[in-house]
């Protein structure tokens, strides 16, 4: 089973606990992840809070260009990310490919799906 930790102010962090992740067909852990204590949490919304002023400043074309390969990656992985919704959360596949693919998509006029 794959290890995920918490990104916090840019690195990877071990969470204060971790929470199993049920697939409901099966009633199996399909996972484990992560909790955030308290303090991490303020952690994570102080950098934030820090990273804001620098991302606001940085043009809208950069910003854009971000999302784009954000979206890319998404829809890169939209198969094995759809299959990893249906086990996580038991809704049927096409929902769970939909949502992804609404998840991935922008404006037409972008000429991006």
């Amino acid at each position: 089973m794959p290890e995920y930790k918490l990104l916090i102010d840019g690195r990877l962090v071990d969470g204060a606990g971790v929470m199993d992740v049920i697939n409901p067909a099966t009633e199996k852990v399909l996972a484990s992840c992560p909790c955030a204590s308290e303090a991490q949490l303020d952690e994570a919304v102080a950098a934030a809070r820090l990273a804001f002023p620098a991302w606001a400043q940085t043009p809208m074309e950069e910003r854009r260009r971000a999302i784009l390969r954000l979206a890319d990656a998404i829809h890169a992985d939209a198969g094995p990310l759809a299959r990893l919704l249906t086990q996580e959360q038991g809704k049927p596949l096409t929902e769970a490919a939909a949502e992804i693919a609404y998840s991935e998509s922008l404006h037409p006029a972008d000429g991006h799906p």
